[in-house]
């Protein structure tokens, strides 16, 4: 299931009036909730902005000082940004700092907000605001660190990251952060020394073994890349940011239990994210996103019929919700209702031509189908816009096969490897097409096994070496693809079981074809 939460919506608002303050003119927004929007909020949480409103418009009518001016703005912002209002909340904190430009709150949260909003160049600049009213606050760093990592400004990024641990040198997001900087470095031994440090202060975060695992791997260490393969989950290390933080006490209504929610769904607590959303839809059951919310929990739950019922419900209220299409066309894949699968894909993606996921579900509901030739189509699309995608590369050449297009599967192979030397699943079906391919004429036994070698090299996998046998057999080395075999055989009994019986039948062709 992928988390497609919805977005709660936003608001626009107006800015009403000028102010002068120190000579100078200062937009104030007041009432900035028109009629229409304050109707779609929920009646507690209109009352609660209605309420803020007033209070800093009597301030302002009153003449109130300026620091007092400013707190109201800010305290105004902070409850917009909580609720996702977030073009309101900007021209609120953008108040609050003019008038009180000394408050270290203000263009930090404004900054956090635009860092949310993926505008990074107007992030950094109050980031810089923020860092010189306060450099011994640790999360701003690790904000810093973090945008400067995804503009790939890794001497920067490294900076950062190692300013937070001067401050605070507990701060397990800035040890994950000069992490993922050895990782873009290639230096693997540091990257295990950061991820495992991570590991021992955060053991939830089962993310981390993702990319911990990830570094064994580039050291060249299989086991241990395998072993942290195996447990990584969707928790991740999230910066303690009080801050931050301290914006959920703002919540009022099903808000609260929506914003609990999808605190919890983030940090892969799905139980208590369920909880927290049946909450919301309790006391809102019109509430859209609490719905699509609660439907991605149960998802992450397995509870699929759960879920089902209520993307069901979301569809109801709004049947072109893209969230919910794309989950429960997801959910009826999973359920083998391959029909009902097509139908709701194929509405989203009516609606969103672009999305590229949807289409390669699509695609492989399809072929559960036998609708080989739509399927085809589906993963052509997808491999065409993106040929960085291995999923549908590899999903297109087997298509191919199966439609006994054995030559097409190969060209698709050929052209994605060459573009992608390193992609190991592509490298793997390729080597065993050119080994056992269902056209002989094809057959390259050489060159596969010198693709299976590489492969396996880096994966240990039994798959893989199973490849490497194919093409020994292939290539008349009868008695080195018994033994490679039987060593396969014998490792998946005790860790494969499920393979074993496939891998003998291979073994006894070999030795047929060999006598």
């Amino acid at each position: 299931m992928v988390d497609l939460m919805a977005n709660v919506r936003r608001g626009g608002g107006r800015i009403t009036r000028l102010v002068l303050a120190h000579g100078v003119a200062l937009a104030i927004v007041c009432q900035a909730l028109a009629a229409q929007e304050r109707a779609a909020l929920e009646p507690a949480v209109a009352e609660h902005l209605r309420s803020l409103e007033a209070s800093t418009e009597a301030l302002v009518r009153d003449g109130a000082p300026d620091e007092r001016v400013a707190l109201a703005h800010g305290l105004l912002a902070q409850a917009y940004h909580a609720y996702s209002l977030t073009e309101l909340a900007r021209a609120s904190y953008l108040a609050a700092h003019r008038l009180a430009p000394a408050d270290f709150r203000w263009p930090y949260l404004l900054a956090y907000l635009l860092q949310q909003e993926n505008l990074v160049d107007e992030a950094f600049s109050y980031y810089d605001r923020a860092r010189a009213l306060r450099a011994d606050y640790a999360p701003l760093a690790v904000h810093v660190g973090n945008l400067l990592l995804g503009q790939n400004r890794i001497e920067e990024a490294t900076s950062a990251f190692e300013a937070a641990l001067a401050i605070d040198a507990s701060m397990a997001a800035a040890r994950y952060g000069l992490g993922q900087v050895a990782m873009s470095r290639r230096d693997y031994a540091r990257a295990v020394e950061h991820f495992s440090w991570v590991l021992t202060r955060v053991p939830d975060a089962s993310r981390v073994h993702y990319v911990l695992g990830l570094a064994y791997r580039g050291l060249g260490q299989t086991e241990q890349a395998q072993a942290h393969l195996r447990q990584q989950g969707p928790v991740g290390v999230r910066v303690a940011d009080p801050h931050v933080d301290g914006l959920s006490d703002l919540i009022q209504g099903a808000r609260l239990s929506l914003l609990r929610g999808r605190l919890a769904f983030e940090a892969g607590r799905y139980a208590e994210a369920a909880e927290a959303f049946r909450k919301a839809v309790t006391a809102e059951p019109e509430n859209l996103p609490a719905r699509v919310n609660l439907g991605s929990a149960l998802g992450q739950l397995a509870d699929v019929d759960g879920a089902i019922d209520q993307f069901r419900k979301a569809l109801d209220l709004d049947p072109d919700n893209r969230s919910a299409l794309y989950n429960i066309g997801v959910l009826y894949a999973a359920r083998s209702r391959h029909d009902e699968a097509v139908r709701h894909l194929a509405r989203l993606l009516e609606l969103t031509p672009d999305d590229l996921e949807a289409r390669l579900t699509l695609g492989r509901e399809l072929g559960r189908l036998g609708r080989l030739e739509d399927a085809l189509a589906a993963f052509a699309t997808v491999a065409k816009a993106n040929p960085d995608n291995e999923d549908a590369v590899l999903n297109q050449a087997s298509v191919f096969t199966m439609l006994g297009r054995h030559r097409e599967a190969l060209d698709t192979l050929e052209r994605s490897h060459a573009l992608f030397p390193t992609k190991g699943r592509t490298a793997a079906q390729l080597a065993s097409l050119l080994a056992t391919g269902g056209q002989r004429d094809l057959h390259d036994s050489a060159r596969a096994l010198e693709l299976a070698r590489r492969v396996y090299e880096a994966t240990g996998a039994v798959g893989d070496g199973a490849i490497m046998a194919a093409a020994l057999a292939g290539l008349g080395r009868c008695e080195e693809a018994e033994k490679w075999q039987r060593e396969l055989i014998a490792r998946a009994e005790q860790a494969e079981p499920a393979r074993v019986a496939a891998l003998r039948e291979e073994l006894e062709r070999y030795l047929a074809s060999c006598r």
